[in-house]
């Protein structure tokens, strides 16, 4: 599947450049420039995959599921506006593209979701009661910026879910569970820059799954009709 992708680009007066269009257009005290563009044309490939399997033993029922998400992104092609080169003509194409959509933008697009994501459960379902275990598996992520050298590499995880619930009346069930129930957490930043002075333990501009912990839970529900 072929997208043309708008994205925001923010430039800051510390690149030498913007710092010069600014000066040329006469815009004192401006610190940021904040616009929306086609950015970039980009080609996703991908499947999903969803399978459901159900056992009766005896009184009871036994639910196997499964799915799984694989997909890639690519970005094919940076569309520079013209404009852009115009007003500086003296930049190079690779300059160009590093102010208007640079390593780290490229990699939010390529890099920093899983390209494979997927989940197996079993529910066993008898009489009133019904219980869950669900394995959840989380692919590997990069983190790409603009500095090569702060490069990292975050591992893929797998996390555990699982709850047992109670059917008291047709209307009236109590649940207790957790969701990722073993509190597993991401790969941690290791490159100085990264960690920003400690301020982020967890990289901020990758999205594997969260970062919280394990959340357990106790549930009543109740159907109205």
């Amino acid at each position: 599947m072929k997208n043309r992708i708008t994205l925001t680009n923010q430039f800051s007066t510390a690149d030498p450049n913007v710092a010069a269009l600014l000066q040329e257009f006469n815009l004192p005290g401006v610190t940021k420039i904040v616009f929306f563009a086609n950015a970039v044309d980009t080609d996703t490939t991908g499947a999903d995959i969803v399978a459901d399997y159900a056992v009766d033993t005896g009184a009871g029922t036994l639910v196997l599921s499964g799915a799984a998400n694989f997909s890639k992104t690519v970005v094919q092609r940076v569309n520079l506006p013209p404009g852009l080169r115009a007003a500086l003509p003296g930049v190079s194409e690779a300059a160009l593209n590093g102010i208007f959509f640079d390593r780290l933008a490229k990699n939010r697009l390529e890099d920093s979701v899983p390209h494979q994501k997927g989940n197996a459960a079993i529910r066993y379902n008898y009489k009133q009661l019904s219980a869950l275990v669900r394995a959840n598996y989380f692919g590997k992520v990069r983190y790409k910026p603009d500095a090569v050298a702060d490069d990292e590499l975050f591992r893929a995880k797998v996390l555990f879910d699982a709850d047992i619930g109670y059917q008291f009346t047709k209307t009236l069930q109590l649940v207790i569970g957790a969701d990722n129930i073993f509190n597993t957490f991401p790969d941690q930043n290791t490159k100085a820059n990264n960690l920003n002075a400690g301020q982020f333990i967890y990289n901020r501009n990758v999205t594997q799954f969260g970062m919280n912990g394990g959340f357990y839970y106790t549930k009543l529900e109740l159907t109205f009709f």
